[in-house]
């Protein structure tokens, strides 16, 4: 076993034996796992939780990642920033169910199976637009990056319409033609962001092909900044408009020696359009 950067805790083999026969009916993947003994102890003791805390409280619900969080209350209709005292006890006892089922298809198939709103950019149930900002940490839990759909997991504290979900939009392939590799079309085509200080964060597009030199800049659609420099696209990770992509002057918190220099570059912002975006379709991901 390779780590880096981690911690490690020595226990006995009887501490260690003790936690797995204590924890063994609430571990996602376990042969013993007990449903209903997983929303009792979520119910009891994290009733002052959101529900994204207690699914990833190791204690409570061992086994659970953040990317099994976010699809189980994604496929369960539950906005991750809610409390668990105002949910409804069968809509955690749908989430657990959820939560263990993708959990055990990840294990038996050895991948994560398909990911309906985790570091996209657009719903997989509904086509609607994802958001996303860091979630949770508030009980002593970790604030981890979450994904979800409004429109699919509407907050209980928030006035929504119940079942309103819009048409998936269709994407116009034909707006993709210019980023396809010359020999190997566009099936293995990879979008990518500079990590160097040179046009640093620009997006541009290689070929995964073994030994293929195909390179292009995917940004050539988008506008220049007051600089006269190429823009970049970023995503909001704020609680008001977290998910939404902007543009920015590329100049403005370069990384250096790990801190942010001053403003270098001029204050250009705007939001991306639909027709700036399309271009990339499901090429472009939040993570990337």
């Amino acid at each position: 076993i390779e780590s880096r950067s981690t911690s490690v805790s020595l226990v006995s083999t009887k501490i260690a034996r003790s936690k797995f026969l204590r924890l063994s009916t609430f571990d996602a993947c376990g042969p013993c796992f007990d449903q209903s003994a997983v929303v009792d102890r979520i119910l009891e003791k994290a009733v002052r939780m959101n529900i994204s805390d207690a699914l990833l409280n190791q204690d409570i619900y061992p086994g659970v990642g953040n990317i099994i969080k976010i699809e189980g209350l994604h496929r369960a209709s539950i906005d991750p920033r809610d409390q668990v005292c105002l949910i409804p006890k069968d809509l955690i006892s749908k989430v657990v169910d959820e939560c263990r089922r993708f959990s055990m298809n990840w294990l038996q198939y050895g991948k994560a199976g398909e990911k309906k709103v985790y570091n996209r950019t657009e719903c997989g149930s509904c086509g609607g637009d994802i958001s996303m900002q860091k979630v949770g940490g508030h009980s002593g839990g970790l604030s981890r990056v979450t994904f979800w759909c409004k429109d699919c997991q509407p907050s209980i504290t928030a006035e929504y319409e119940p079942n309103v979900h819009r048409p998936k939009r269709k994407i116009d392939s034909s707006s993709f033609v210019n980023l396809s590799c010359p020999q190997h079309g566009m099936t293995n085509i990879k979008l990518r962001r500079v990590r160097k200080e040179q046009n640093r964060d620009r997006l541009f597009a290689i070929c995964s092909a073994p030994q293929c030199p195909y390179f292009k800049w995917a940004d050539q659609h988008l506008p220049f900044c007051k600089c006269g420099e190429k823009v970049i696209m970023r995503i909001s990770k704020t609680s008001n408009s977290g998910g939404k992509w902007f543009l920015c002057c590329s100049r403005n918190g370069i990384k250096g020696n790990n801190t942010i220099s001053p403003k270098l570059g001029c204050d250009y912002f705007s939001w991306v359009t639909g027709p700036q975006k399309l271009p990339f379709g499901k090429l472009l991901t939040p993570l990337l």
